[in-house]
């Protein structure tokens, strides 16, 4: 068999593995942002915020980054992209997996990514769902938490405990 369709079906049997075991990918009524490259694009996006899951290293190209979607519907999904790119200085990004968050019920939380820590020390790879009350740098009231798996291209679950996130509206 051609390494590409080896590939091609390492892909699928990881995404339904992901989807069976974490409820990761869509499901019945919900979007699916699989596999687009163009997500600032796509009609069904109302608002969205990209960051990278690792620091940049000069002369290397960047492997992971994520999205935070908020759609047309309301409903928010956490993308995993991937870059497909070779070349350090072109990234090219695809999303090879996602989740759909919890629905925002309250007006005064947000979900942070990429810019949150836990216990101090800055986690790149950790979204956060926080209270963004006021005016404050440094949000600390954190409802819920995940971790974007690079290993495992999933989405988990982590405790809140420990986690602030920068306030992406402090001083606005």
């Amino acid at each position: 068999m051609p390494t590409k369709n080896k590939t091609k079906i390492s892909v699928i049997a990881l995404s339904l593995t992901a989807y069976l075991v974490c409820g990761c990918g869509p499901t019945n009524g919900q979007e699916n942002f699989m596999g687009i490259t163009e997500i600032k694009n796509d009609k069904r996006v109302k608002a969205y915020d990209s960051y990278l899951l690792e620091s940049p290293v000069p002369g290397s190209r960047i492997r992971y980054g994520a999205t935070i979607i908020q759609s047309h519907r309301n409903e928010y999904y956490f993308l995993i992209n991937q870059n497909i790119s070779e070349d350090p200085k072109k990234p090219v990004w695809k999303v090879v997996n996602q989740f759909k968050a919890p629905t925002i019920k309250d007006e005064n939380y947000i979900y942070v990514g990429g810019d949150c820590s836990k216990n101090g020390e800055e986690d790149l790879k950790i979204i956060a769902l926080v209270l963004s009350e006021g005016n404050e740098r440094l949000l600390q009231k954190v409802e819920k938490a995940w971790i974007v798996n690079t290993e495992s291209l999933t989405i988990e679950s982590i405790s809140p405990e420990g986690i602030a996130c920068q306030n992406p509206y402090y001083g606005m």
